[in-house]
């Protein structure tokens, strides 16, 4: 192996380790925020729908 694809390889690892690092960080706080809203939402959320009644011909 010369020195060029060392410098390659070593520089394809830490990219690599970094976008894992990275990537996972987020996962996890995504998942904390998840875990925080799912506790903190106490009573369920309700909606009520407007019914909506459409007249045509028939032609």
């Amino acid at each position: 192996m010369n020195t060029s694809n060392t410098i390659q390889i070593v520089s394809f690892l830490a990219a690599t380790l970094i976008t894992v690092a990275i990537n996972g960080s987020m996962l996890l706080k995504m998942d904390d925020m998840a875990q925080q809203a799912t506790v903190a939402q106490t009573s369920p959320t309700l909606v009520t729908l407007d019914t909506v009644t459409i007249v045509a011909r028939r032609g």
